[in-house]
């Protein structure tokens, strides 16, 4: 049997017990290659990948850095937004104002009133019809008693003097003038007159002319 590979000291004759050693196949050239191919390949390859891997790492670290920041500005910013609205007033609060005294409105003083003379309704009073109209006197005469007067007395007839020549209201004193006034005012007579001669039957005596 031939064998493929030359002879060396293998093929010499071994007086030993051991055994002899045997022929190997010899190794491929690639093999040789092998090692530095993967230096060459893998190692760049790895450090790549580590390389990649520590970016993405150091972007993820980066972002989580990033919004931890934003987050905590953001509180800041919160919070000092909320001291400055406490600090603030608010704007409903009581604002105190000072009126001016109000001065009490001056009121005028009242008038005096004039005290009224008193009337005397019992003095006795005389009416004469001056006119040709039968029952004016009459007339004049219900008229003051529906006035208050208590003491009327009707002359019957015409009055025949020729004074007054118009309707008067005569007294005999002073101090019937206001009960004279009184009775002119009633009837509508404007003439009042002292005349103790005229008055003479009554302390007031009425003439009446149309």
């Amino acid at each position: 049997m031939e064998y493929e590979y030359p002879a060396d000291e293998f093929d010499e004759p071994n007086d030993s017990v051991l055994p002899a050693g045997v022929h190997r196949r010899p190794l491929p050239a690639w093999r040789n290659w092998l090692p530095l191919l993967l230096i060459v390949v893998i190692v760049p390859a790895l450090a790549w990948g580590a390389l990649a891997l520590f970016k993405v790492a150091g972007g993820t670290n980066s972002s989580v850095a990033t919004s931890i920041a934003t987050k905590m500005a953001s509180n800041k910013t919160t919070a000092k937004a909320k001291a400055s609205a406490s600090a603030t007033p608010k704007s409903n609060a009581t604002v105190v104002t000072t009126q001016a005294p109000t001065q009490a409105p001056t009121q005028a003083p009242t008038p005096t009133p004039t005290p009224t003379q008193s009337i005397d309704h019992t003095v006795g009073i005389t009416v004469h019809n001056g006119t040709n109209t039968a029952g004016l006197a009459a007339r004049a005469g219900s008229t003051l008693e529906g006035a208050g007067f208590t003491a009327v007395t009707v002359s019957p007839g015409v009055y025949s003097e020729a004074t007054p020549t118009d309707s008067t209201v005569y007294y005999a004193s002073e101090d019937q003038e206001p009960v004279a006034k009184a009775v002119a005012k009633e009837l509508g007579i404007s003439n009042v007159e002292l005349s103790a001669e005229q008055a003479s039957s009554n302390p007031i005596v009425v003439v009446l002319r149309s």
